[in-house]
């Protein structure tokens, strides 16, 4: 991901692992990769990507945290739009934080980062390591199932929408 703290964490392990073995442990699955990433100090700080990931979550509201694990499911980038459908479920309008505010939270504590496309919309990324510890939240949603519904179905519209100008009889539905 590039972070100083996660660069920092890996480089202190040079002592017992050659450069390859830190490459492989840092691309293999989140939780092999989270704990290469496991610092030593002394306790109260923040010796690990865990800890610094979990205490930012801390500081986000219950709301944004609720949205930063369903917004998880992304692998890639994702638009607003994206993010609004798989963010607040249909039968949650109205109640906790608004899905631009969540985000705009995220990015302001630096667990998704924006961009933008060639249409000039803004594209949002949440890096691995914070996908992952965001991913393990979700697991104790208990609108799981009802959350991975309206991802394959915004992914489903997305995909209709990108192959529509390559198959004219082809429409977006909702």
């Amino acid at each position: 991901d590039g972070n100083p703290l996660a660069l920092g964490l890996a480089a202190a392990r040079a002592a017992m692992l050659s450069p390859v073995q830190i490459e492989k442990r840092l691309t293999a699955e989140a939780e092999t990769r989270l704990s290469l990433l496991d610092g030593r100090s002394g306790a109260g700080s923040v010796s690990s990507l865990r800890d610094a990931i979990g205490w930012s979550f801390e500081l986000l509201g219950t709301s944004t945290t609720r949205i930063a694990a369903r917004l998880s499911l992304f692998e890639t980038a994702f638009d607003i739009e994206s993010a609004e459908q798989v963010g607040r479920l249909p039968r949650e309008t109205g109640s906790g934080t608004d899905v631009l505010d969540a985000l705009d939270a995220l990015r302001a504590a630096s667990l998704v980062r924006t961009s933008s496309d060639e249409d000039g919309g803004v594209r949002l990324l949440m890096e691995p390591n914070v996908r992952a510890f965001a991913r393990a939240l979700l697991r104790n949603d208990p609108l799981r199932a009802e959350i991975v519904e309206a991802f394959v179905h915004s992914m489903g519209a997305t995909a209709k929408a990108a192959l529509s100008p390559l198959r004219p009889g082809l429409r977006a539905r909702s």
